[in-house]
């Protein structure tokens, strides 16, 4: 990850975010990553020297068949989980902040403290996308101080209790509003959960998977 060299300083990237219904959270690592290179990044980037495109579901797949044909000059980069269950950012990249000024109207942190999951539902694309349940990172790593709310897009926390205590600890802690987006595994849930849960404060409602 090295950063421009003199003469590259127009370096522009460009963000296309294909169908996410919340803010697109590879698209704000990437964004972090390229303007900590120096780069032009943005939605409305014109005339681009790289295009990153993140399709969330594959029955929106075809929404990026035409990118080559609109940017020929530029290096395309499709991801997503509608594109290539496989593909994955370069990890110290997923890791990096995300880049909330990208939404303007995001106001609270968003991430992953864990990833992948040890059931296998049938219907479920987790496993293969992301392996194993395993901790990722501490929220505090993409906290902004400016947002009092939470959202966590873990697929199944409850599996490491211990873990689940510790980052529920944290959000307590500073006070914030919190959303488990994925949902909690019902099947998980005991007295000790269901009373730290009581101390949480949910944005919305609690979301329970009853898969």
């Amino acid at each position: 990850m090295q950063g421009l060299s003199k003469g590259e300083e127009s370096v522009k990237a460009l963000l296309i975010d294909v169908d996410s219904v919340i803010p697109n959270l590879a698209l704000m690592h990437i964004s972090t990553w390229k303007k900590s290179l120096g780069y032009k990044v943005g939605f409305n980037v014109g005339d681009p020297d790289e295009v990153y495109a993140s399709c969330i579901f594959h029955k929106n797949k075809h929404l990026t068949d035409g990118l080559h044909f609109y940017y020929p000059n530029a290096k395309i980069d499709v991801g997503g989980g509608g594109v290539d269950l496989h593909k994955t950012l370069p990890r110290e990249v997923d890791l990096m902040m995300p880049d909330y000024r990208l939404y303007p109207k995001c106001d609270y942190d968003l991430g992953f403290t864990t990833r992948g999951c040890d059931r296998n539902c049938y219907f479920c694309i987790v496993p293969k996308k992301e392996g194993r349940f395993h901790i990722n990172q501490h929220p505090r790593e993409f906290h902004d101080p400016k947002h009092k709310k939470i959202v966590l897009m873990d697929n199944n926390i409850l599996l490491d209790k211990d873990w689940f205590y510790e980052v529920t600890g944290w959000i307590i802690e500073h006070q914030m509003k919190v959303d488990f987006n994925q949902g909690l595994d019902i099947r998980l849930m005991d007295r000790d959960i269901a009373k730290r849960i009581k101390e949480l404060k949910p944005i919305d409602a609690w979301h329970f998977a009853f898969d």
